[in-house]
């Protein structure tokens, strides 16, 4: 969503670990629309606030998602 929106970070504690997840808004959408990225920089779209909370549940219980992340 290059130009589009607004860039975030999302930050959830797991463990003592951080799990970095970026957040791309599309600008004025409605409702809510955009991707969250994980640490593999593999998009996730959602859209709604309830696609956006599944998206990030989903992806703090799949914890580590590159190989990096997983040593």
């Amino acid at each position: 969503m290059v130009g589009s929106g607004h860039l975030g970070v999302v930050s959830f504690e797991i463990d003592s670990q951080t799990l970095r997840l970026q957040l791309d808004l599309m600008k004025d959408a409605e409702p809510i629309k955009g991707s969250v990225r994980d640490a593999a920089g593999t998009a996730h779209p959602f859209t709604g606030w309830l696609e956006l909370v599944q998206t990030l549940e989903r992806l703090r219980a799949d914890g580590a998602t590159t190989e990096e992340d997983r040593r």
